[in-house]
This record gives structure tokens, sequence and C-alpha cells, in this order.
């Protein structure tokens, strides 16, 4: 029976904690990618990013991780990391303009 490894990364379906990684992303020995460790709209948990800082430190710490495996250089790092802090995840979404107040008109009226 041969390897089955469904998204080509170079990691058996069978121990690939991240199926599905995009094509020639750099994995780790689970088959996961920075992306995939650290995904926009959540962390892998589930839980809300507590902020964009918290998303941030999350892409810095995969990408050093992946940089001391020898699986990205210093040049893909820094780029791993400029992408996430231009980024908006982990970002709250803006609040909504408050509703406009009533004014009143010449005559002390409401409008």
């Amino acid at each position: 029976v041969g390897v089955i490894d469904s998204d080509g990364d170079g990691v058996d379906d069978s121990a690939d904690a991240c199926p599905g990684t995009a094509p020639a992303e750099p994995v780790d020995g689970d088959g996961c990618s920075v992306a995939q460790h650290c995904p926009c709209d959540a962390q892998r948990s589930g839980e809300p990013w507590r902020n964009h800082g918290a998303y941030v430190k999350c892409v810095v710490n995969a990408g050093r991780d992946f940089l001391r495996e020898g699986l990205i250089s210093r040049a893909q790092l820094a780029a791993l990391v400029r992408a996430a802090a231009q980024s908006r995840c982990g970002a709250k979404p803006p609040a909504s303009p408050p509703a406009p107040r009533p004014v009143d008109d010449a005559r002390g009226r409401r409008r």
C-alpha cells in the first residue's frame, strides 16, 4: 500500500494534521503551514484572537519555528511577519457610528 498525500505537502494523510495545505506552502512535520497554525479568522482552537497583536505574535512564533527547522528563509519569515502586521486579522471590527441625534430647528422643535 502506497503513501497517500492528498494535498501534496509531503506528509501522509494519516499523519497530516492540516489537510488541504495550499500548493507549494512550506509545512512542518505535522503537515501544517504557518497560515494553518495561525488562521486569520480565529485561533486553531476556534477561540477568537484577543486582538491583532495576538495574531501577529502567533505568526512570529510559528515563523521562527519554521526558520529554526530550516523550512523557510529569513526573508520568507520577514515577509510573513510584514503581511501579518499589515492584515486586519485579529482586529476588532470598527464600531458602528452613533445614530444621529435629533436637532432643534429655529423654533426649538425637534426634527
